[in-house]
């Protein structure tokens, strides 16, 4: 049932690995040091906001968890039914120890996602040779869909390094033949699914080889199963708690339980979905990453070894199921790394046949070819992906709308019980956003409650002309003192000038420029009662 993959680095000294391992090390720090910087600059938008607002609202919750955690786990599961809860328990740690920031919260992702090169480093390296490996690593790190996701709160690349760790364990406990890696592969999958529902795929990619293993063979070895069982019930043990509490304290899920029932209308059938979902790789990777991952698929098509069969299978599990919803790159991002890897071995191999071709004009190096291979892989690696690195790493900075400057302010200035109101709320300032950072400005004894209006975002419909009469009862109902509008906002440069020249609301204070600025309106509320 083992996959006995034949050990491909037997050629490789130990002098030649340590080198690697170097490069490896040295391109992680830069990369790093790459992700981090300027990483704070860009303010929260809505689902990144949410994720990170959970962690805040964890640690608030903490001191409650030891005098009634039953009302408490139940409390986090109906203000955030949606997301699992791993990341928010990550966030909160460290929110814990290094304080509520941007920065914090980013930096998280950041280091799931040198946790997440790694990991593919390992796995290429298992499945084929070092050199593979570190050209997976760096293929992988200059796709623009996991540089970005690996700068926002997120729960995507933490989702991949569990993926990626969960298939890793699988993979080298069946091709070393080590039942305790396929034990352990359990752990990492049920983290996984805490962490992102769409980890459950890397069950089907697990037992596809494990049939594919059934055929051909006149004697089966059932460890494999037995270990891989036994794997999925502690899967099982770690996330059945959450299932259990978001079904049965929550019914959110049922809103959004549709989104994942591949098939759904026939999407399969459908021309605009396979057209969609094709496209994608090629916006994930940059187009000349693209054809080399569909040259590394083709070429993998043609060897069809053991490992091929399985990096092949985790594409295409991931791709299928995502075919009827297209709709965002952050989807499809697990089978990144599978793609990273066969690429890095179609670079990889191709060195090496450069390096045989021209074997006659190398005879001085005769005993050092693997390392003059590994050479001119890494040169082919760097010519493809530096351009691109420069390019993700010089990008401008993205916006920062005062978010930050507005609840300083506010802060400072309310009164006993005063509450806000942010009105046309958007991607760039939304409710969650301003929790945020108004618990990052007051601290997480603050008791000012934000509301919006009108109730979702107007980024994707017209809310209307403003109606300074339900906008002023809405206030005196929620003691609101203080009322903010974003000029960035949709629709806002028709509300504005109704909110100025009304006698309910007297502009306080604008923070930022023009084109950039809250403004930050005080409601007049003895004016409403006198009208």
């Amino acid at each position: 049932m083992e996959l006995s993959v034949p050990d491909k680095r037997k050629g490789y000294s130990s002098s030649h690995r340590r080198g690697i391992y170097y490069v490896l090390a040295l391109f992680l720090l830069i990369y790093a040091l790459l992700l981090i910087r300027d990483i704070g600059h860009n303010s929260l938008v809505w689902d990144e906001a949410v994720i990170a607002q959970s962690g805040v609202d964890l640690v608030r919750l903490y001191p409650s968890l030891l005098v009634d955690p039953h009302r408490t786990i139940n409390t986090y599961v109906r203000w955030f039914p949606y997301f699992p809860p791993l990341m928010s328990i990550v966030l909160s740690l460290a929110y814990a120890i290094f304080g509520i920031s941007e920065i914090v919260a980013r930096s998280v992702s950041v280091c799931f996602s040198l946790l997440g090169l790694i990991t593919t480093f390992l796995l290429g390296r298992e499945a084929f040779d070092e050199p593979t490996g570190i050209a997976s690593v760096l293929l992988l790190s200059v796709m623009p869909i996991y540089w970005h996701m690996s700068r926002v709160a997120m729960l995507d690349v933490a989702s991949i390094f569990f993926f990626a760790l969960t298939l890793h364990l699988y993979y080298k406990g069946l091709s070393t033949n080590r039942m305790e890696l396929l034990l352990l592969a359990g752990f990492p999958l049920g983290l996984g699914l805490l962490t992102k529902y769409p980890n459950i795929l890397c069950v089907p990619i697990i037992f596809i080889p494990l049939i594919l293993g059934f055929f051909g063979r006149k004697k089966v070895d059932w460890r494999p199963v037995v270990c891989l069982l036994l794997a999925l019930e502690i899967a099982f043990f770690i996330f059945v708690p959450w299932f259990y509490k978001t079904t049965m304290v929550s019914q959110s899920w049922r809103g959004w339980i549709h989104e994942i029932q591949p098939g759904k209308q026939y999407k399969w059938l459908m021309a605009e979905y396979w057209i969609g979902s094709l496209n994608v790789p090629f916006l994930q990777m940059t187009l000349p990453l693209g054809i080399l991952a569909l040259l590394a698929v083709i070429y993998s098509l043609k060897q069809r070894s053991k490992a091929d069969i399985f990096l092949l299978s985790w594409v295409a599990v991931v791709f299928l199921w995502f075919v009827p919803i297209h709709k965002d790159l952050r989807y499809t991002m697990p089978y990144l790394p599978a793609l990273a890897i066969l690429s890095g071995r179609l670079v990889s191999h191709t060195s090496v046949k450069l390096v045989e071709q021209y074997a006659g004009v190398l005879k001085r190096f005769s005993g050092e070819r693997l390392k003059v291979a590994t050479c001119v892989t890494l040169i082919l690696v760097l010519l493809m992906t530096s351009p691109v690195l420069y390019s993700l790493a010089t990008q401008p900075k993205g916006l920062q709308v005062p978010i930050t400057e507005a609840f300083s302010y506010i802060v400072e200035n309310m009164g006993t019980d005063g509450n806000v109101l942010v009105l046309l709320s958007c991607n760039n300032l939304s409710q969650h956003a301003s929790y945020f950072y108004m618990y990052m400005v007051a601290g997480l004894d603050a008791s000012i409650h934000i509301l919006i209006y009108p109730s979702s975002s107007v980024d994707w419909y017209d809310p209307g002309p403003l109606n300074t009469t339900r906008i002023a009862q809405l206030c005196i109902e929620k003691n609101i003192q203080y009322v903010i509008l974003w000029d960035g906002s949709p629709y806002s440069e028709s509300w504005l000038p109704v909110l100025v020249d009304s006698n309910l609301f007297i502009l306080k204070r604008i923070v930022g420029s023009r084109g950039n600025a809250i403004f930050i309106l005080n409601f007049q509320s003895s004016a409403f009662n006198i009208s």
